[in-house]
């Protein structure tokens, strides 16, 4: 991801094309039920589509761990690495799109899941949907 966040930084149109093409595969009828992309909620928000926009909230300490555990390394080094990726997500998104990552507006569920297994989180999110009435 680290490696693609730089690609996108210097050619700010791979963004575009990816995201348009996100857009239309959302809004097709034929479809898919679920996508999953840090932009979906905000596409599904202001474009007035009619459905869940899911947004699982992770710490910065939770995501470095997650990713020493995953990759290696010290949690010093993932966590400057995580804050980097922000930053720079922010400002590629803040100068595309007029987008603040910190901004929940769009998103209609927010799980927190820093003390969550995944098998926790699935379940959150199952009994928030039945919560609301959704299959």
């Amino acid at each position: 991801m680290e490696e693609f966040s730089t690609i996108c930084e210097s050619e700010p149109e791979v963004d575009k094309i990816l995201d348009a093409k996100l857009l239309d595969a959302m809004q097709a009828s034929d479809g898919p039920d679920v996508v999953e992309s840090r932009l979906c909620g905000w596409w599904a928000h202001n474009h007035g589509l009619g459905c869940i926009r899911l947004w699982l909230a992770v710490s910065e300490s939770e995501r470095a761990q997650r990713v020493t555990n995953r990759e290696g390394g010290s949690v010093e080094d993932a966590l400057e690495r995580v804050r980097q990726r922000m930053a720079d997500d922010q400002a590629r998104y803040e100068t595309l799109y007029d987008i603040t990552l910190d901004d929940m507006t769009p998103y209609n569920l927010i799980v927190d899941g820093d003390d969550l297994s995944p098998d926790e989180v699935v379940d959150t999110v199952e009994a928030m949907l039945d919560a609301k009435g959704v299959e």
